[in-house]
């Protein structure tokens, strides 16, 4: 083969090559891209209408009956730290009661535990637990009856005073 007929061949093979390429990323391009707000830094309530529209059509279900979650803690949080939390049951229902339960550890001093519930028609639904009647448990617990669904937003926000201050976290369901 002459040096003549190598570099035709090789001009060629990244012709070829160039034009796949193209190709590619040309069907790549024609794509419209998805862009969600990373909602760890900013509230649910910031995130764009687009964004939360994409993030809507996500289908997810929750999964049925209690759920129990362990939790831990940074050293830097204040107020009292619950070991665990329960949904009995996790998804809400209209007009079906839901009790939800924290444990916090026996050395924990709480003298009130508070939970308000945003659903996907209201927004701070107030439900203050009760510490129960066993002594030798820090069990808080309290049931609600929703009014409404979660199907596109459950947010839980938990207010625990104690001698140590305020424990103030959100906890987003959906």
């Amino acid at each position: 083969m002459t040096l003549k007929k190598l570099l035709l061949l090789l001009l060629l093979i990244i012709l070829v090559t160039g034009v796949y390429y193209v190709y590619l990323k040309s069907k790549i391009v024609d794509q419209t891209p998805i862009s969600i707000t990373d909602v760890s830094e900013e509230s649910p309530d910031s995130i764009s209408n687009s964004s939360q529209e994409i993030i809507n059509k996500v289908p997810y279900k929750l999964p049925a009956g209690e759920q129990v979650y362990n939790l831990s803690h940074g050293d830097k949080v204040v107020g009292p730290r619950a070991g665990k939390i329960s949904y009995n049951p996790l998804p809400i229902v209209p007009d079906r009661p839901q009790t939800i339960t924290v444990t916090f550890p026996q050395t924990e001093k709480v003298s009130s535990a508070v939970i308000f519930i945003d659903t996907d028609n209201f927004e701070g639904q107030k439900l203050n637990l009760q510490k129960t009647n066993d002594s030798a448990s820090n069990i808080w617990a309290g049931t609600w009856t929703p009014k409404d669904t979660n199907h596109n937003r459950y947010r839980v926000r938990f207010y625990f005073v104690g001698p140590a201050g305020t424990y103030n976290a959100v906890s987003n369901i959906l």
